[in-house]
This record gives structure tokens, sequence and C-alpha cells, in this order.
């Protein structure tokens, strides 16, 4: 299966690039299969404002999504990346192999100079 919806295919991508932080848990899959959180860190807060409202398809389901989001009570400068429609929209879209796929993208993109954190255990 080849994924060929993402956001590293939209124009937004070279902007964000540089802002890249996959956060690995090791304790969520352990060391050879962790979890990971693709976020954006240290965006200006106008460039964060505005690419929340940026659209791609969701890699699941294809229903237009905002693929760039703000958790409560993180600055502006600080955006997540989920491929899929919202949970409170579709749960099965995160849960399907076109998902996981993508996320497996993130996990390879460390060898390209993006920032990479490892969380602490707590």
């Amino acid at each position: 299966m080849s994924i060929t919806i993402s956001i590293v295919h939209l124009a937004e991508w070279k902007e964000i690039e540089p802002y890249l932080v996959v956060d690995r848990y090791d304790r969520d899959g352990g060391h050879a299969d962790p979890r990971i959180r693709i976020g954006f860190d240290g965006l200006p807060e106008s460039m964060g404002r505005r690419l929340i409202f940026t659209t791609m398809p969701c890699v699941t389901c294809q229903r237009p999504i905002y693929p760039l989001r703000r958790r409560h009570g993180d600055p502006w400068s600080r955006l997540y990346y989920a491929p899929c429609c919202p949970i409170s929209v579709r749960v099965s879209c995160s849960r399907g192999r076109a998902a996981e796929l993508e996320y497996e993208r993130f996990k390879s993109i460390e060898s390209s100079g993006a920032k990479v954190q490892t969380s602490l255990p707590f």
C-alpha cells in the first residue's frame, strides 16, 4: 500500500519542515516500535495561526480535515499533526493501515536532519 496523501506533499511542508519535532514514547510500543507524536514547535505565532486553516484529505477516508491542530493550552507556536479525521468525527480513520503508514513515514524522517526528541520516562 502506498500513501499518496500526506502533509509532506502540501505546499506548506517546506515552510514548516524546519520546525518538525518527532517525539517518541518508548513506554508505548517499546524501543523497537515506539508510539510517536508529530509536532511543530517554535513556529512564529502568525504562522501557527495561519497554518491551522490548512486542509488536506484524511489519509484514510479522504474527507477534508485540518491536519495541523493546537492542543488546549498550548501556545500558537506549537501545533501537532493529525493525518486523520478527529476521533469525535470518525474513530476508524485513525485505526487503519493508512494512518499507520503515515506515522511510519515520520519514524524514518529522523535521518533528514529534523529535530527528534525522546520523551522522559515519566
